[in-house]
């Protein structure tokens, strides 16, 4: 069920209840084995567990709402005393929890799959918890901290969690919020998670799933609120991503251990440090998405993600290759592998990333991922972080066909003019020969280079020597899409 708030009026309009007050979005912990679901078992099988990051050594942050439906307390903390929070340090930033023994259910069901002991993440053991109306106002964002609004607390933590949702009754309102949020997350280098609601009838929130810079998140069951942005930019497409789990509030808690994951891999393995970047991070999770258990599953040349499944199913198997493949700089007078990542910075520019499918075999799927921020200023006077000013640059992302250093004929593109997200998914077969990504960075008007993350994802598969190994190959797609189908998801948590 969907628990609510509290709705609590609070100070100066900040910290007024949300308009439709906060919302936990439901959470249980999911008897379904999504580890399977996912690739980390197959991930495990390969490496073997001790060679599997867990995310040790990642500081996270977890945001919630208050769980308590009365007045009389304020529940948003895990329970500390959960055996599967044992060796966890869970900082209280809030400071209203009220009394101190209270704690959230909620907060403890999303927390022990974020970074609890049996999660794909048991390695992380610092966690700040605060409760979501503190942490938009006052004990984070900061909009009405004084006479002025001030700029936001600076984000120790790498990773954001945020299984709640909530809206404001006025977009400007809302959109002082997300600016707040995504400048944050710019500066602060921070990956941050959001869910979506739950049920197929609702909205997309404009707390916090309708901002730019973070990861939106849905359900593999399609049981959640997905579509096109509404408040600070309108026609984007949300969730991201979505996570084999029956809430968002659970989903949204694994995708930001698997991204806990990848961080410490890129914190402790030589020559990936660029890989941690928020962008890269976002690009390497979306780009090694899954799609076959969408039958529906599909996008444009200006639509990059599905209009409910977003870039598909969380799959950290994939993305941890990607990561692990390394970073691979744009060039023109050399290849880069079928597999990898980039992160870079660039003005107007056009940059190519060249490619070789060797001979005897093919790509069978191809999936390309390209993020970057908007940017946010301070434009008020006085520099109260009063006024504060959006700009994004506007990135196009190309595949071609390739003759040694020469771009052939366009295979595919993804050249939306209103997100920050551009996405190539391309099965058709890439049969032996050279290809080459183009990646196009229109940044006329902003005066400053862009970063961005580039991560792409290659399918390779020996050409076939006969009928009977193609229809072998047949045969497994249909069964793959059979055994991942809804039916395996359906998990009926209540919207």
């Amino acid at each position: 069920m969907i628990l609510r708030s509290s709705q609590r009026v609070l100070i100066q309009g900040w910290t007024k209840a949300l308009a439709a007050g906060l919302l936990l979005i439901c959470s249980s912990v999911s008897l379904a084995d999504y580890k399977d679901d996912i690739g980390y078992t197959q991930l495990v099988n390969e490496l073997g567990l001790g060679n599997v990051p867990n995310g040790a050594g990642v500081k996270v942050t977890q945001v919630e709402a208050d769980e308590d439906a009365s007045e009389s307390g304020i529940r948003y903390r895990p329970n500390e005393a959960n055996a599967g929070f044992a060796g966890k340090t869970i900082t209280d930033k809030s400071g209203v929890s009220n009394p101190a023994s209270a704690r959230s259910t909620h907060a403890t069901n999303v927390g022990l799959l974020f970074y609890g002991n049996s999660s794909i993440a048991s390695g992380i053991t610092q966690i700040d918890a605060y409760e979501a109306n503190n942490w938009l106002g006052t004990g984070f964002l900061r909009p009405l901290s004084g006479a002025t609004p001030q700029v936001p607390l600076v984000e120790t933590s790498r990773i954001q969690n945020h299984s709640w949702i909530g809206s404001f009754a006025e977009d400007a309102t809302a959109t002082d919020r997300l600016r707040r949020f995504d400048f944050m997350i710019d500066r602060d280098n921070v990956i941050a998670a959001v869910g979506v609601n739950n049920g197929t009838s609702t909205n997309v929130p404009t707390m916090l799933g309708q901002s730019y810079n973070s990861i939106s998140v849905g359900r593999v069951d399609g049981a959640h609120s997905a579509g096109f942005s509404t408040v600070d930019g309108t026609g984007r497409i949300k969730p991201d991503i979505v996570a084999p789990q029956g809430s968002t509030s659970n989903a949204t808690a694994v995708v930001s251990a698997a991204a806990a994951m990848l961080v410490q891999k890129a914190d402790t393995t030589p020559g990936l440090a660029n890989g941690s970047k928020a962008q890269v991070v976002k690009a390497t999770l979306m780009a090694g998405a899954t799609k076959n258990q969408f039958l529906t599953w599909d996008r444009t040349t200006t639509r990059p993600l599905d209009d409910r499944f977003g870039a598909g199913a969380l799959n950290i198997y994939r993305s941890y290759h990607i990561l692990a493949a390394g970073e691979q700089n744009a060039t023109n007078l050399a290849t880069v592998a079928d597999t990898g990542w980039d992160w870079n910075n660039a003005t107007a520019s056009t940059l190519l990333y060249f490619f070789d499918v060797e001979e005897g075999e093919s790509i069978s799927e191809f999936s390309a991922v390209l993020t970057w921020h908007r940017l946010v200023a301070d434009g008020g006077p006085g520099g109260g972080f009063n006024g504060l000013t959006s700009t994004m640059a506007n990135l196009d992302l190309r595949l071609f066909y390739a003759s040694g250093f020469a771009l052939g004929s366009q295979l595919d593109a993804s050249l939306s003019t209103v997100d920050n997200v551009e996405h190539i998914w391309f099965t058709d077969g890439l049969t032996t020969g050279r290809y080459a990504l183009q990646l196009s960075v229109d940044a006329v008007g902003l005066n400053q280079q862009i970063d961005y993350g580039l991560a792409w994802h290659s399918v390779v598969i020996p050409e076939p020597g006969s009928l009977g190994l193609l229809m072998v190959t047949v045969a497994w797609v249909v069964t793959s899409r059979r055994r991942r189908g809804a039916a395996t998801y359906a998990y009926g948590c209540a919207a």
